[in-house]
């Protein structure tokens, strides 16, 4: 639907969007829901958009080539589930059992689904079809003027206060109007076999300066580190854990750590907020060379493929999650995003609204908003780890977007990350190929990594008052260390001397010579994870079970990619009354530790180590997990991060000491003038049970009116 708003000439209303149509075993029934997330104040516009959409299925169906394409990527989903049945889980052929039952159904077996499906699908007609789409959307004809179809069966909406013309009457109003407007049948659309043509792929395949400068294959040939002539890194990791499937991140380093820290007009660089609106603007849109949006994400559809993009503050982010056949398709795609991504104004505008909405959550929301308002005090108001500032993102334009993510789309630097069931000789070709020939261009950005994300050592304590329905608190503390890697903001070494890469040892040496392990590579990253555990589990003896005050707490080690230094975040919940006797807690727990009143003991190290080593091969049985501790291996701001992650991570976990976590400990500022703290309380005004009355459900029918 938000595709098929054209004449909104770039404003589009929609955030999100989605038709859902589900057996329900709670509600004994079909349920068929169309959810749509909108611009406030564009409300009226996403209701027309939404009824014009629905009206068009309910009157004029599908079209022929649309169900042809809806046949073959059901085939090949079904496939894909056989493919992975061996590696479900009992839990969820337990749910799925469950689910079969509960509403109704005939379980199947995948190869069984398969059989029926490829039997049936072929049968369908598109008439029989498109009278069970019609059936699917007919309630949408009721806004019609004199309809005698059927009524939805509730309307319900949710508005902020500031939106004060959404009321019962003006939403029925405004959709009785979107009921009266024309509709045409929809447009077919030729979607691509594929993106370049047969004579354009053998070209790039005959290109002389698309070829491999480095490659390091471990002896099993499951794992390849390589370099393209161009400058881009690939880390490939060969795992059959899940069949057919494959997953992808490419990683180019800089994020929104190179925008800059404030808007004062003495700043130069990138503006504050365009990197991450950039990357909401790839997301949002999709053209490519020729291919318009829609039929780049049919493109990906009909080829399960699935993208998204993502920035933090150290780096940006594509992910693509697709089948290991699809590896061209993929690779297609991603050589377009880097050389002919088409940048349009309508997906600046969406990127931009997904950009506010974010910060209109940050801001209602009790814990985002805490700490976010703690984070800006403890790095004097450094932008660059704060949400986009709303009014920021209103002075930006598309050119801005544009030149921060072109700066980071250059081949040096640029890393593919892969994990998946396939042989690394065939996708290495094709990563030659499709990646290699890119043009070389350097990075503006390379050189000036890492970052540093410095917090001032003079703690102080502030609260934060949320108005909500209900009433609570949350408690943070938080202060100063380095990154989770051991990198302090200067760029020292809390461990390592000057340009030392650290150094591997055996397991048998690791465990004996207290030297020879601190100097390895992995030891910060391994000890801060420990440390985590344990302080986690202290905190929440002490909150939970000594002084009863909360019901949830934690401890975290808060560092990012290809930036210098880091904080640690301490959390308690609670209730308001006893926020202030939680904070005590925590700030007490940490200055026992701190002092040696209140030791790390062998159980306790024990009990981390059970976790963190579970942890570890628990997430090793995914292949999102692994690309996401491959991410990076390559990047120059990083040396200690490289292929021995896998290899040396369990040894250096088993051979860490009570003494290793005291001396991990030190790193972090605990003393009472170096903790910065912030109480978030949001304070319920009307308690709807103080007049014992039950609370009132809205009636099964008909619209409501919701507001925050």
């Amino acid at each position: 639907m938000a595709g098929r708003s054209e004449e909104l000439a770039g404003d589009c209303p929609f955030s999100t969007v989605e038709f859902l149509d589900q057996d329900s075993p709670r509600e004994a029934c079909e349920v068929r829901s169309l959810d749509l997330t909108a611009k406030p104040s564009l409300w009226r516009v996403a209701v027309r958009v939404a009824v014009r959409e629905m009206r068009r299925f309910a009157r004029y169906g599908f079209f022929a080539r649309g169900v042809e394409r809806l046949r073959v990527t059901l085939l090949n989903m079904s496939q894909q589930s056989i493919m992975q049945h061996d590696m479900a889980t009992t839990p969820d052929r337990i749910e799925d059992l469950m689910e079969a039952v509960a509403a109704g159904h005939t379980y199947l077996t995948p190869d069984a689904y398969y059989e029926l499906l490829e039997e049936q699908v072929l049968d369908i007609s598109l008439e029989e079809i498109n009278e069970h789409i019609k059936d699917m959307c007919s309630h949408s004809l009721w806004f019609e003027p004199n309809s005698k179809a059927p009524s939805p069966n509730a309307i319900v909406a949710c508005a902020p206060t500031s939106i004060p013309d959404l009321t019962t009457d003006e939403l029925m109003k405004a959709l009785k109007e979107a009921g009266s407007e024309p509709i045409e049948p929809p447009k077919d659309v030729d979607v691509p076999q594929s993106l370049m043509s047969r004579p354009r792929i053998i070209m790039l395949m005959q290109d002389k300066n698309a070829y491999w400068v480095s490659s390091k294959v471990n002896a099993a040939r499951t794992f390849m580190l390589g370099k393209l002539m161009n400058g881009v890194a690939v880390n490939m990791l060969r795992s059959p854990k899940k069949s057919g499937r494959a997953c992808m991140r490419v990683t180019c380093p800089g994020g929104r750590s190179v925008e800059v820290k404030s808007l004062e007009p003495s700043q130069s660089g990138i503006p504050h907020g365009a990197v991450a609106l950039g990357s909401a603007t790839v997301q949002e849109g999709g053209a490519i060379g020729g291919w318009s949006r829609e039929q780049i994400e049919l493109y990906c559809i009909d080829n399960l493929v699935e993208v998204y993009a993502q920035v933090e503050e150290g780096s940006i982010h594509f992910d693509f999650i697709f089948p290991s056949e699809r590896f061209p398709s993929v690779l297609q795609i991603l050589r377009g995003l880097m050389t002919d991504f088409k940048w349009e104004g309508d997906a600046f505008a969406r990127g931009r609204e997904s950009l506010e909405q974010r910060c209109r959550e940050v801001e209602s929301s009790l814990e985002e908003r805490s700490k976010a308002e703690l984070l800006k005090l403890m790095t004097g108001g450094d932008l660059r780890f704060s949400t986009p500032r709303s009014e920021a993102l209103q002075s930006l334009t598309l050119t801005d977007a544009k030149d921060a993510m072109i700066a980071h789309l250059a081949t040096e630097g640029t890393e593919l990350s892969i994990v998946g069931d396939f042989e690394m000789s065939d996708v290495a070709d094709l990563i030659r190929t499709y990646i290699g020939s890119v043009p070389a261009r350097k990075s503006s950005i390379l050189n000036t990594l890492p970052r540093a994300l410095t917090i001032e050592e003079n703690g102080k304590d502030i609260e934060v008052e949320i108005p909500d329905t209900d009433a609570r608190s949350v408690v943070y503390v938080a202060g100063k260390m380095p990154s989770g890697w051991g990198y302090n903001s200067d760029g020292t070494h809390a461990f390592l001397e000057k340009n030392s890469f650290g150094k591997r040892a055996p397991r048998d040496v690791l465990l004996t010579d207290t030297k020879a392990r601190r100097n390895h590579p992995l030891f910060a990253y391994v000890g801060y994870g420990l440390l985590r555990e344990v302080l986690t589990r202290r905190m929440f003896s002490e909150l939970r079970e000594e002084a009863n005050l909360s019901y949830e707490a934690n401890f975290k080690v808060i560092g990012f990619d290809n930036v210098n230094g880091g904080y640690y975040l301490a959390t308690a919940t609670a209730a308001p009354k006893n926020a202030k006797k939680a904070l005590e807690v925590v700030k007490r727990t940490l200055a026992a530790l701190r002092d040696g009143k209140s030791s790390i003991t062998w159980a306790n190290l024990e009990n981390a180590r059970r976790s963190v080593t579970g942890r570890f091969e628990g997430g090793m049985e995914g292949d999102g997990y692994i690309v996401q501790m491959m991410s990076g291996m390559q990047h120059q701001s990083n040396p200690l991060k490289a292929e021995q992650l896998f290899e040396d991570l369990l040894a250096v976990t088993d051979s860490v000491t009570v003494e290793d976590l005291k001396l991990l400990l030190g790193t972090l500022a605990l003393e009472d003038n170096q903790m910065y703290s912030c109480i978030g309380i949001s304070a319920g005004d009307h308690d709807p049970l103080a007049d014992g009355s039950p609370p009132r459900s809205p009636p099964r029918g008909g619209s409501t009116v919701l507001r925050h």
